[in-house]
């Protein structure tokens, strides 16, 4: 049987996993800033999208009356 960790293996074991605990956490928010900016111009083109095809109804209804 091998002997318990000594008070300084679990001071590293602890700092590694407190860096692990970061580098998870920097990569989970990174991860939702992608998407975040991903739904924000999903939005942003549909927004555009839609003025488009109200100018298009408009210009269309301008050309009826011409006629």
């Amino acid at each position: 049987m091998s002997a318990p960790p000594t008070q300084e293996e679990y001071i590293r074991m602890r700092e590694a996993a407190e860096a692990l605990k970061k580098k998870r956490d920097a990569n989970k928010e990174k991860k939702e800033n992608e998407e975040r900016k991903i739904d924000e111009k999903i939005v942003e083109d549909a927004g555009k999208a839609s003025q488009q095809k109200r100018k298009a109804k408009e210009a269309s209804h301008i050309l009826i009356d011409l006629l």
